[in-house]
């Protein structure tokens, strides 16, 4: 067989040239570096794939290790707490069944003291408006009193002036005349000594 192999490749060599056969062994080594270079990069990303499978299990490890304990504590909170809700929500639906109760006890009142809050709001109203009146009305007469006591000061200080006027000048007449009397007396008494 091994004759055969090398006979054909004799024959080959014989119908294609010395130059055709180097050429095409060129090509098969190329061919062959390339699938060598390929089967290399095939195992290094195998490699990688199981690095990274690793060390994304071993996350997943510890994930379960942290997440299932606190999931059954969740479970087991969910287990407790789902009567002490039911019991909430019956709570609250009784209470909103109060609420709206009162609510429609106060809209009856509301309605019932109606009346009754118009007509206090109405005499508050007049009492507002009569107040208003009794202001107005304080105020002229506080206007009319002021003027009469500033004319009964007026006159006052007029006649206080002419009394003042009245007494001042035959005050001051008689002590002239009293002044002119004492001179007349001292120059009789001291006859012309007195220079």
């Amino acid at each position: 067989m091994l004759t055969s192999t090398l006979a054909s490749g004799v024959l080959l060599q014989d119908a294609l040239g010395v130059g055709t056969t180097r050429l095409l062994m060129i090509f098969v080594g190329i061919a062959a570096f390339a699938l060598f270079a390929q089967a290399c990069v095939m195992l290094g990303m195998a490699i990688g794939a199981s690095k990274a499978q690793k060390k994304i299990l071993g996350h997943i490890e510890t994930i379960n290790e942290k997440l299932l304990p606190l999931l059954d504590k969740s479970n087991v909170l969910v287990t407790d707490l789902t009567p002490q809700l039911k019991d909430i929500a019956a709570r609250a639906q009784t209470i909103t069944g109060h609420v709206e109760e009162i609510s429609g006890v106060v809209r009856d009142k509301v309605i019932e003291f109606g009346p009754t809050i118009s007509a206090a709001n109405q005499t508050f109203n007049e009492a507002t408006v009569t107040a208003r009146d009794a202001n107005a009305r304080t105020r002229v007469q506080v206007h009319r009193v002021d003027s009469m006591v500033s004319g009964v000061l007026d006159a006052a200080a007029q006649m206080g002036r002419a009394i003042e006027n009245g007494i001042r000048t035959p005050v001051r007449e008689v002590s002239n005349v009293v002044e002119g009397v004492k001179a007349g007396i001292l120059s009789f008494i001291y006859g012309g000594r007195r220079q």
